[in-house]
């Protein structure tokens, strides 16, 4: 018995921790930062990523040490001198045309100048640097977006496959009043294939409710937590990304609802994760060394200490979360020309939830009710807009 209640105690510490971490995410006053899918936390609040004239900078030191490479400082040449893990050198000073700080890697200066930003030193010590330019340097991809900073050495991540979706959104055409009533009369025998019915504007109406509800809401107020916002193009690519799989993006985003609380993650899952299903969350904390079943780890990937799957940015969670109920729903490999972002796509039953009330039982367990209540508690009441 005590040994259990240790244990419990130790998880909820835990949990306290990773709320307290997202808080100040959520607050603007704190960068996420994963090196090689690893969550790094800074000992103090000088050495975290920080965004100056618009460029993000990162700690020189934690990212080279993070990827393996040995750092050395300089004083008398005003020079930071890395050796990558695999150069077989040790870092040493080089001459500099110079007197202002600079980096050498493995004996060649790094270049940099007003255009790229220019290194500088905080207060303690730290060398900050701009993320694009340390990334390429040490050949690594790197991902800045909504306060989340990934640096990896996997060379796979494309710039165009971070950018938000294209001006044109497939979106829900405003339906006759007569299909709508027939569809709601019949809202239980909805499959999680078809078209959306809830138009982009009806779904940005009911979250700007929402929203507003949940600000002003007494249990928000009275914890003194801060509303966060939701993710950027939410509603476009549940729609868009829908229209491939032929899903409901409207419905699937009404299931997302569901699960984060209005993008609220007051369960296990925390925001910065971008996962909106609660993919992988079994309630027991990650080793981090989960397997990805051939999933490009720059784009998902498994978190030490967290709970759940963690995307690199908001498209990818929804496109998982997307194949997730594709892996429900349907026996057929993924449409052509997808790739595959759920490492859980084959621990499901495959077809056993045609659907959404099918989900019951199967996405959430007991789940007594759970495919009723993303229907009547999330989606019509956005199609009341």
């Amino acid at each position: 018995m005590k040994k259990q209640y240790i244990k419990w105690l130790g998880m909820l510490l835990l949990c306290l921790l990773l709320m307290s971490t997202a808080s100040a995410w959520a607050q603007g006053e704190e960068t996420v930062l994963v090196v090689n899918n690893q969550l790094y936390a800074p000992e103090n609040d000088i050495a975290v990523p920080q965004i100056v004239e618009g460029r993000m900078y990162v700690p020189l030191r934690l990212i080279s040490t993070a990827l393996g490479h040995q750092v050395e400082w300089f004083s008398d040449s005003n020079q930071i001198a890395i050796a990558t893990k695999n150069s077989g050198r040790q870092p040493a000073a080089v001459k500099s045309s110079s007197e202002d700080l600079s980096i050498n890697i493995n004996g060649a200066i790094l270049a940099t100048n007003n255009e790229t930003g220019r290194p500088f030193m905080l207060e303690g010590g730290y060398t900050m640097v701009p993320l694009r330019v340390i990334g390429e340097a040490l050949s690594c991809d790197v991902i800045w977006e909504n306060g989340l900073v990934i640096v990896s050495e996997t060379n796979v991540v494309k710039t165009e496959e971070i950018s938000p979706p294209s001006a044109t959104v497939i979106t829900a055409s405003r339906q006759p009043q007569e299909n709508v009533e027939n569809t709601i009369s019949n809202r239980y025998e909805l499959s999680i294939f078809g078209s959306p019915i809830a138009t982009k504007e009806q779904i940005q109406a009911f979250l700007n409710e929402r929203e507003q509800f949940i600000r002003t809401n007494l249990i928000l107020s009275k914890s003194e937590k801060s509303f966060i916002p939701y993710p950027d193009h939410i509603i476009d690519l549940y729609l868009e990304i829908g229209a491939k799989y032929n899903i409901r993006g409207d419905l699937a985003l009404a299931q997302a609802l569901k699960e984060t609380g209005y993008f609220q993650f007051g369960g296990s899952v925390e925001p910065f994760q971008n996962n909106y299903c609660g993919l992988g969350a079994t309630g027991t904390p990650l080793l981090g060394n989960e397997p990805l079943n051939g999933v490009n780890s720059s784009k998902a990937f498994y978190l030490s200490g967290l709970h759940g799957l963690s995307f690199a940015t908001p498209a990818f969670g929804v496109e998982a979360h997307l194949q997730h109920l594709y892996a429900y729903a349907s026996t057929e490999d993924l449409p052509v020309g997808t790739e595959l972002l759920d490492p859980r796509f084959n621990y499901v039953q495959r077809g056993v939830s045609p659907r959404w009330v099918d989900l019951n039982g199967h996405w959430a367990i007991p789940g007594d009710g759970y495919g009723e209540s993303i229907i009547d508690d999330f989606w019509l009441k956005m199609l009341q807009y």
